[in-house]
């Protein structure tokens, strides 16, 4: 008996010892090996992460997180059925909302499998409070057209109307399902599935007004419902309230500050909101960690792409998002246009006018010049460019010459506001077939901070103001850099100083600095901005206009309008006008104004449209003015 009792004491300290080795707790180097699993989840390279996990869970099968992101490796990598089991033994005894949520995810990952839909009924049978599980049910049959007649609600029974209007929303007939919703809420104006649905249904209409609304009534009735605030911050934002969205978010994060997607959607939100493309890139990724199949998550990070010209990035993201919502229209319009833009040549043809006079300032030329620009994108983020101008200079007495000149330049974009360029070209004149050359160099990014952006650049070009000066071929070398800070989103304040060298021998130092004010933002955005600055050269005996001591000051005020504010985003085929008013002052109370007017017109996938008109005069007349035109097309071929 004594042997037997010792034989187990010997046994079950044994299994303490096997335990203790494969249990819960990971050592150093493993949990540098978990955290590179995070890594490579985060870039999506599940096929990676899979050996890695394996192993560890194999050696830690006790460990919760280990076994949590086991589940969602395998799941995002293709073997959702070994996912799922593992899913079914973590909610044995109770899953926490963001385990449900991930094993929702990783069913919706699978796309329009029976198998796999089968699975999400279930879950969204087991847990009918929970809103997100129904959305995300919901979701998946929308979205694959399989919506029934017995899509669940949350915790009641749907009604014919409802089942209706369900199957209408799966078979994208939007107007047809928001009549039946009407009559439905018409009988029980309190009916939230069909409230829910209303308000979706409206602001993928454009009417994003009374879909808030409608969210703002479901907040007030349901205020533990977190998806409420999550899709109400959503619509908020493409309505262009940018600090109502982000007042509604930092309300639900107060509220569910346990809620890690949320938490991340806020975050990502806010850096977007506010240009810091850096911080909101990292945030969509953590946020898109936590939901892999967020289409908001995977539109809006897309959207950070395309606008940096990264079109191969932008290409892999909306695909993505079209594999797992083949019916999203705006993402495959973005596509579209990202292929075209990475696949194609693009060409500029404009013509631009302008005629200047100033007796004072020794000002008087007339200038025609026919432009056009090539170019291609290389490399996902790169674009390679030639332009040629032929312009026709004319003046008053006989003179006028003819100058072409060709340029090449280098451009690479990492996020928007970030990128370097350079640019060579040449050019020769009617009157004596010279050749000038023409160099250019820039380059941006943010410094310590994304809230402040650095830009520096140097150029040579002409410095043509009248006969005599293009007679001589005056040229300027320019060495510029700038500082713009934005602390704050509506307040910009920048301040810049720039060195030109003149093959004259002249010389100018030129300092500025501005504020700027932004009112109103998308769709309507209104510009107040305050502009101080200072010319001084070193020659002030010349055929030109160079004093030695110049203060210039500017106030203006610019209003733009899109007249597609319901969908307004890279790849939308946007079309905007804009006025500027500029009043000036300058040395000695020289009193001018200035105006401009203009549109931006994305006609198609293929073709744009940019006209533009300036108007500068001044309280008399011999001061200064001057006149200006510009029109051109894009297409990509």
């Amino acid at each position: 008996m004594k042997n037997r009792i010792a034989f187990l004491v010997f046994f079950m300290a044994l299994c303490l010892v096997y335990v203790s080795s494969y249990g819960s707790t990971l050592d150093t180097s493993d949990r540098a090996r978990l955290g590179g699993v995070y890594s490579l989840e985060r870039l999506k390279r599940y096929t990676e992460a899979i050996p890695i996990i394996t192993d560890l869970y194999r050696r830690y099968p006790n460990d919760l997180e280990v076994k949590r992101t086991y589940a969602r490796i395998l799941g995002f990598g293709g073997h959702w059925k070994e996912a799922v089991k593992t899913f079914d033994e973590l909610c044995a005894y109770g899953c926490s909302e963001d385990e449900l949520l991930n094993y929702a995810h990783v069913l919706e990952a699978q796309g329009a499998d029976p198998e796999v839909l089968e699975y999400m009924k279930k879950l969204a049978d087991a847990h009918k409070d929970s809103k997100e599980i129904q959305s995300i049910y919901i979701n998946m049959l929308v979205w694959n057209k399989q919506a029934p007649a017995s899509t669940p609600s949350a915790g009641s029974v749907q009604t014919n109307q409802t089942a209706t209007a369900e199957d209408l929303i799966g078979k994208q007939k939007f107007d047809q399902a928001l009549v039946q919703l009407e009559i439905i809420l018409k009988s029980n104006p309190d009916d939230e599935n069909a409230l829910l649905w209303t308000a979706r249904l409206l602001s993928w209409r454009g009417q994003t007004t009374l879909s808030i609304s409608i969210y703002r009534k479901l907040i007030q009735e349901h205020p533990d419902e977190v998806l409420y605030y999550r899709e109400g911050a959503r619509v908020l934002g493409w309505s262009g309230d940018t600090s109502g969205s982000v007042s509604l978010y930092e309300k639900a994060c107060q509220q569910f500050s346990g809620n890690q997607a949320l938490l991340a959607e806020s975050r990502a939100k806010k850096a977007y909101y506010n240009n810091l493309f850096f911080q909101a890139e990292k945030s969509y990724h953590q946020w898109l960690t936590i939901e892999p199949d967020n289409p908001e998550a995977l539109f809006d990070l897309g959207q950070i792409y395309a606008r940096s010209h990264q079109y191969a990035a932008t290409r892999k993201n909306y695909d993505e998002l079209l594999y797992k919502y083949p019916n999203n229209v705006q993402a495959q319009q973005v596509l579209d246009e990202a292929q075209v833009y990475s696949h194609d040549w693009l060409i500029e043809s404009g013509f631009k006018h302008e005629e200047a006079d100033s007796k004072s300032r020794q000002v008087n030329v007339r200038l025609y010049d026919a432009y056009e620009r090539l170019e291609k994108s290389i490399l996902g983020n790169m674009t390679i460019g030639l332009t040629t101008d032929q312009m026709d200079y004319s003046f008053p007495g006989p003179l006028s010459i003819h100058r072409y000149r060709y340029a090449a330049y280098l451009e690479q974009d990492f996020l928007p506001d970030t990128f370097w360029k350079i640019g060579y070209g040449l050019s020769n004149s009617s009157d004596d077939n010279k050749y000038l050359q023409y160099r250019n160099a820039e380059i941006q990014f943010p410094f310590l901070t994304e809230h402040l952006l650095l830009n520096i650049s140097y150029k040579r070009d002409d410095f043509i103001q009248n006969e005599a000066m293009l007679a001589e071929h005056l040229q300027e070398d320019q060495y510029r850099a700038r500082a713009t800070l934005a602390p704050i989103k509506p307040i910009e304040i920048g301040a810049d100083e720039s060195h030109s060298q003149f093959t004259d021998g002249n010389k100018l130092d030129n300092f500025g600095g501005d504020v700027a004010w932004h009112i109103l933002y998308d769709p309507t955005r209104l510009t107040l901005k305050y502009r101080w600055q200072d010319w001084r050269f070193k020659k002030s005996e010349t055929d030109y206009f160079s004093p030695k001591d110049f203060p210039s000051q500017r106030i203006s005020l610019e209003w733009e309008q899109f007249f597609n504010r319901h969908n307004l985003y890279w790849g939308a085929n946007n079309f905007s006008y804009f006025i500027r008013y500029e009043f000036i002052n300058d040395r000695g109370n020289q009193r001018g104004d200035s105006g401009s007017v203009g549109i931006n017109w994305h006609i198609n996938k293929r073709l744009t449209l940019r006209v533009e008109a300036r108007h500068i005069y001044y309280d008399h007349p011999g001061i200064y003015s001057d006149d200006e035109q510009t029109i051109s097309f894009i297409f990509a071929f």
